[in-house]
């Protein structure tokens, strides 16, 4: 039977923030990657002649497009959307969310999500029927859908919702500018780079070198260069063991793989840490207990919207696993009867 520490990082947020294919053969190589907080493209939407009044014009991957008012009826396509949006304005001018977005699995904000009246599908007929003022959807919204609410002339910016944690303030700002909320924007700018800068300082102040060698698994999937947990890796100060052997994106991995990669660490992204991971299950596999972070019970639980997001609440993820990683015993520990947890916390 594999013995687990089973961390549950679901503190409280910093500062008060209510904020398939891996080949068994997979080796180690030098992979090239961006700096921390690097965009992955460059972005399309923008302010264009800023005001401080409405209307006000903005460009997105359409084209021009114009808020005659103050928008009082927002929806957004996306989580990572609503994520920040319920810090830039009062939950009464949020007409609608998205089911993902109240369900505790995928969203951060579930419990205030559960609030809104209105939890809808990606159905243009209901949103139409809600009569929002302004929806704002990400590059990753259904083409269909986008045509849809634009033939029922539904006031739509398509906004770049770009992973990485520079572009947080760029995505602060851009929603704030759209909602005419400019100050609560810079507000949460601030807060964010108060919370990246306390993160920098606490692993600077970490002398483990090299830094830790991170699996990532989202179920039987390893996060690889390129992905959005790649960047909370590194925020939070580790080394990500998926990259460094040549996996991009996220993909299914091979049980003979993991050998390869020898992480210090595993760390298990789950939707929901109240019950059983299918990660978990995949580390049963006697072909691993010899892997280095199974061997010495190296292996935690995160809560996966924390680190998948694209908002503002993957600084939160980062900062709780770079914590959990350099010993801080500061969150919920489940030990494994009659042993002692890693890295000297009681």
């Amino acid at each position: 039977m594999l013995g687990l520490w089973l961390v549950n990082l679901n503190c409280t947020p910093p500062n008060g923030a209510s904020a398939p294919v891996a080949s068994s053969t997979v080796a180690p190589s030098a992979v090239s990657t961006p700096a921390v907080g690097a965009a992955r493209a460059p972005r399309i939407a923008r302010i264009v002649n800023p005001t401080t009044g409405f209307p006000r014009t903005v460009q997105d991957a359409s084209g021009l497009v114009t808020i005659p008012a103050k928008p009082m009826r927002i929806h957004t396509l996306s989580v990572g959307y609503d994520e920040i949006t319920f810090r830039l304005v009062d939950p009464s001018r949020i007409v609608a969310v998205g089911r993902s977005t109240a369900n505790p699995d995928f969203s951060n904000v579930a419990e205030l999500a559960g609030t809104i009246p209105n939890q809808v599908d990606r159905e243009a007929e209901r949103i139409v029927a809600l009569k929002p003022d302004l929806v704002v959807a990400s590059p990753f919204a259904s083409p269909d859908l986008l045509a849809q609410l634009r033939n029922a002339s539904v006031p739509l910016v398509v906004a770049d919702l770009v992973s990485s944690a520079n572009a947080h303030e760029e995505n602060i700002r851009f929603l704030a500018y759209l909602y005419g909320e400019e100050a609560q924007g810079e507000a949460l700018i601030q807060e964010v780079r108060q919370q990246l800068a306390d993160l920098a300082q606490f692993v600077g102040s970490q002398a483990a070198e090299p830094r830790p060698n991170v699996l990532l698994l989202e179920g039987t999937n390893a996060a690889g260069s390129g992905t959005n947990e790649d960047g909370v890796l590194r925020l939070a100060g580790a080394r990500n063991a998926a990259a460094e052997a040549g996996l991009s994106g996220n993909k299914a991995i091979s049980l003979e793989a993991i050998p390869v990669m020898d992480p210090d660490w595993i760390v298990l992204a789950d939707p929901g840490l109240d019950r059983p991971s299918l990660g978990q299950q995949f580390l049963q596999s006697p072909a691993l207990q010899d892997v280095r972070a199974i061997r010495t019970g190296r292996v935690i639980r995160i809560k996966q919207s924390l680190v998948n997001t694209l908002s503002q609440w993957n600084v939160v993820g980062a900062t709780d696993l770079a914590h959990r990683l350099y010993g801080s015993c500061a969150i919920t520990i489940e030990a494994t009867p009659g042993e002692a947890p890693p890295g000297g916390c009681p």
